[in-house]
């Protein structure tokens, strides 16, 4: 609009000047001002684009965006400090319960919430039988005392010891030797062998007991001991 007005006031000003210059000037003039009003009047020249107020935009734009920056990257900070604060009581919570927990383990329960004591598990062993009989009573009374090769008690034995100890606390006094045990009262089979007498086994004896079982000290390194009858023993009957 502004470039049509100055287009329009500069054809005003051409067709009022040839009054005040010289006869060739306005000849000259005139000339200059047909030029002009050949130019359409339909042609019309663009407005030039007002970057003033652009340009005003962004530059007030500018600090917007830094501010927005600024208080973004606040704010992440802060989540990030959230995030280590909250690790920390995790851990921490999780270390006292830990703690606790051991404490716990450490103290025995009492009142209602202790455990209940349970039986002992049946073991494997052969339950050991009651007798009356001196020998067998003082065999099982040295059961869990070591082998000890010739041993005699109190502190351990070997087999023929055994036996020998156990049936001197009956009066019968018998050779510290696995052969001649073998030799000594009389044959019996199984079903007529008593508590008290002698089971022989190829180079062992023990101390019959009853219900298959036997007390004898097995071997070097092993403890007096109720096991059952192996193999295919011999009775020897003393007393």
């Amino acid at each position: 609009m502004r470039v049509r007005i100055a287009v329009t006031l500069l054809t005003a000003t051409a067709v009022g000047m040839p009054a005040l210059l010289a006869p060739d000037q306005a000849a000259t003039a005139a000339a200059q001002d047909q030029h002009r009003t050949r130019i359409p009047a339909a042609v019309e020249l663009s407005p030039a684009p007002n970057l003033g107020a652009t340009g005003s935009k962004l530059g007030a734009g500018l600090p917007v965006q830094r501010e927005a920056l600024t208080a973004r990257a606040e704010l992440a900070a802060m989540s990030e400090a959230v995030e280590r604060q909250e690790r920390a009581v995790r851990a921490s919570r999780g270390s006292s319960e830990r703690r606790a927990e051991k404490r716990a383990e450490s103290t025995p329960a009492k009142g209602k919430n202790a455990p209940k004591k349970r039986g002992r598990p049946a073991s494997s062993k052969p339950r050991r039988p009651r007798s009356s009989h001196p020998a067998v009573d003082f065999a099982l009374a040295q059961v869990g005392k070591p082998y000890i090769e010739n041993g005699v008690g109190p502190g351990g034995y070997d087999c023929s010891g055994l036996t020998m100890a156990a049936w001197a606390q009956a009066g019968v006094r018998l050779p510290h030797y696995t052969g001649a045990q073998a030799q000594r009262g009389r044959g019996v089979s199984r079903s007529q062998a008593e508590p008290g007498a002698i089971v022989v086994l190829p180079g062992h004896v023990g101390l019959y007991l009853g219900d298959g079982l036997m007390v004898h000290a097995p071997y070097p390194g092993a403890r007096v001991e109720v096991s059952p009858i192996w193999g295919s023993p011999r009775f020897r009957q003393v007393g």
